[in-house]
């Protein structure tokens, strides 16, 4: 429980206040899968992702922005800006938008500069 808290406010705040996982002594988390929630505990305890895949990661990534555990997030924009390719720009475009992740936007709209017309003429 301290590793949880440590590393993000978000457990902290529903670990220590008077919230129903405070009473229960359980943290429901059911908007996520189980192997997203299983990822995110093994990065909280161990600093580390395994399996990078394009999935995973943007799961992870929304999961580390919901529970604001900032280095996960930053990892995985790391990953996104160094495997940027055409078939998947249009979703790291919605990714960085919604998360509001300005250096990601940066550098997808860098990318989108070096290689405008292959971009747009991207179905997506």
């Amino acid at each position: 429980m301290i590793i949880l808290c440590d590393r993000s406010p978000v457990f902290k705040t529903m670990l220590t206040k008077d919230t129903r996982e405070t009473t229960s002594k359980t943290v429901f988390i059911e908007d996520l899968d189980a192997d997203t929630v299983r990822r995110l505990v093994l990065y909280m305890y161990a600093d580390a992702i395994h399996d990078y895949q394009w999935e995973n990661i943007m799961n992870l990534y929304f999961t580390s922005d919901k529970y604001e555990v900032l280095s996960l997030k930053q990892k995985c924009s790391s990953f996104f800006k160094e495997n940027l390719c055409f078939s998947n720009i249009c979703k790291a475009l919605v990714l960085a938008d919604l998360h509001q992740d300005k250096q990601l936007m940066s550098a997808l709209i860098d990318f989108i500069s070096k290689y405008d017309s292959e971009v747009f003429a991207l179905e997506e």
